[in-house]
This record gives structure tokens, sequence and C-alpha cells, in this order.
């Protein structure tokens, strides 16, 4: 429509999301991978990268021109032209969310609350892989096992700071609107099954004690969509945990119909290669438990963490199924020759996602 445009929020990588049907919101929580971790196993989970990227017709932050992180050009390459991003920020414990500006009163902001509607009732029931877009879509892909599924209250505490209530996450995205889909299922990105969508069954990785559930393809990638009247800005909010002042990126549509964020949580391509991240095993999905509710104070063993197994059977070529969605895409300038590093799809595994659920009162 003329008088609207679109804001996209692209989230992927190691990435899990709290349905909150009390608030009608979405909490997305990134977990801290920076650091030398550990699966059960002994495996040396690589380092995450914790970033924002931003594309609009106008972007300040903290009233001066968007820039680039020079740090993430480093290790990613810069963001191909056709996306249009204008900045990028690494992130380091900051609580994410959204406001807009109102034009007729300056310097008021008013926040982009409303309700979540999450994309669901068009997966065929007991579907293994998607059949068709609309289909992978549905919000069921993301994975949710039934042990460790409940977030830790402390998770979801505000203005306090998280590493002093013990909740590993390295940044929170508070989403109170708009519509929140699927927009990418996880695909094979090596052997002779590349490109390939393929069911996985959720097990510990010690001893593969099965989780209750039947096997499905698994999302890596999540997209929230708002429709916002084009004489708004869009204000994201970034506030240190603990406390501090926030800053803020204002964005402007201009005459583009859409607005993209992306929040990402993903290791370089020359890192993510290792034993501990491959299509068979996603070793990585350990990481979410730790933030999980500890069962008697205790955290959840190590055995009981089920994690996704990939299938030989079933696979579907993914090309055929998946939704549109604007996964970055990066250039190595000033090495010719050099292949482009990809998001999702692209030339590494993806982190699949989780759904945690919120227990108790959600308190």
């Amino acid at each position: 429509m003329a008088g609207t445009f679109v804001l996209r929020l692209i989230i992927y990588g190691l990435a899990a999301f709290v349905p909150d049907p009390g608030s009608n919101g979405l909490t997305v929580l990134l977990p801290d991978a920076r650091g030398t971790q550990f699966s059960s196993d002994g495996c040396r989970i690589t380092a995450h990268i914790p970033a924002l990227y931003v594309a609009s017709d106008g972007c300040r932050f903290e009233k001066h021109h968007c820039n680039f992180a020079s740090e993430l050009d480093d290790m990613f390459g810069l963001p191909k032209k056709e996306f249009g991003v204008q900045g990028s920020w690494v992130l380091n414990g900051e609580d994410l969310s959204i406001s807009l500006t109102e034009p007729k009163v300056e310097g008021l902001l008013v926040s982009a609350k409303g309700k979540i509607e999450f994309k669901s009732g068009v997966r065929i029931p007991g579907s293994k892989t998607p059949s068709k877009d609309v289909e992978a879509a549905d919000f069921s892909w993301i994975a949710t096992p039934s042990v460790g599924r409940i977030v830790s209250r402390s998770c979801l505490v505000e203005n306090k700071s998280l590493q002093a209530v013990n909740c590993p996450i390295v940044a929170r995205l508070k989403v109170e609107d708009g519509v929140a889909s699927v927009c990418h299922v996880s695909e094979v990105s090596e052997s002779k099954d590349k490109g390939k969508i393929c069911p996985v069954s959720m097990g510990s990785l010690l001893n593969n004690n099965k989780s209750p559930g039947e096997p499905q393809a698994i999302a890596d990638a999540v997209m929230v969509t708002m429709e916002l009247p084009r004489d708004r800005q869009v204000v994201l909010n970034l506030q240190p945990f603990g406390g501090g002042a926030a800053r803020k990126i204002l964005l402007d549509p201009g005459k583009r119909p859409e607005i993209d964020i992306w929040l990402i949580n993903q290791p370089t391509s020359r890192d993510a290669h290792g034993k501990c991240h491959s299509d068979d095993i996603d070793k990585h999905f350990e990481m979410y438990y730790s933030l999980s509710e500890p069962i008697g104070e205790l955290p959840i063993p190590l055995a009981d963490r089920p994690i996704p197994h990939r299938l030989s059977e079933g696979c579907i070529d993914g090309a055929a199924v998946q939704p549109k969605c604007p996964i970055l895409q990066f250039d190595h300038p000033g090495q010719p020759g050099q292949p482009d590093q990809g998001g999702i799809p692209g030339d590494k595994p993806a982190c699949g996602h989780i759904q945690l659920l919120v227990g108790g009162d959600g308190k």
C-alpha cells in the first residue's frame, strides 16, 4: 500500500523463541556463545558472533549517520549491495525493543505494541517435512523437545543484570506486534544431500535417548513482519543489561517498501566446519538448555538434553518449498576468486531454532 511500509525482523543463528500467551508477545533470546564452550562429548563449540544489521532509506545512530562495525566486516565480509544495508553493530549484552515516532509530536516515541500472531494451522498434521512454501512458514517447524522446554524465569526479568541472575544470553529482543513465521527450514549443506530438507529426531548426544515426538524438519530462520504507516520512523532501542543509557537507531523508510533488521548469532564461515557443527548432529543445540529452568535447583543433566539428529530418509528438495526470506549474503572484497559467504542457505550448516515455554505464572 502506498501509505504504508513493512518492517521485517529476520532472526537466524543460535536463537531461542519464547512465546508468551499472557502478554501476546514474543521474546527472542540469543545464548552467549562467544567464549570457549564444549558439548557434552568434549567437542569445542565454535564461537558465535551476535550481530545486528539494518537496511532503510535513512539511518541515524545517536544523531549521526550509521556506520559499519569493522570487526564484522573482517569476520563476515561486506553485505552485498542489493540488500541496501546501512549499518551494523556487534551486540554485547543488550535488550532490544522497537518504538515508532509520533509525527504530530516532535520527540515523542510510542511503542510498537499490539499482538503477535504466529503463522500456524497451515502445516499438514503429522507431516515430517513441508510440501510447499506456505506450509514451510508454519511456526511449528521450530523444535520443541519435551525436556527442558521451560525457560528460566531469570531470563525474562527486566531492568536487571542478566549475568548477575545467571542467564547466559548476549542479547534479548521483545516483540509485541506483527506476524511471526518461519522463513527458512534447515537444509543439508554438504554431502550428496546438499540442499535437501531432512527430518530430524531429537535425542541426547551422549546416549541418543530419544525425546518423545515424531521426527520433523526444523527451522533455522524466523521473520516477524509489521505493516506500518509511512509517516512513522522506526526506532530500535538498545538498552544495556543492568541499566544505563539506551542507544537509539532511527530508521526512515523513505520510498522503500520495507525496512529490514537482521538479528544473527552465528559462526563465521571459516569457523563453521568443525566437528562440533555438522549436518548429522547439531551439537550447538545443547547450549539452549542453559536457558532452561533448573530441575530441583540443578541444571538439566547432559544425558537429558535432546538435540537434532538428521535422518537419512524422507528428505525433500529444499529449493522447491522454502519461503522467501531475505537472508544476508556477503562479499569478500579484495579476494578475487573467493566464494561468497552465505547466511542461510550458504556454505555452512545453520543453527536450528528452539521454542522455550513460559512456566507457572511466567514471572
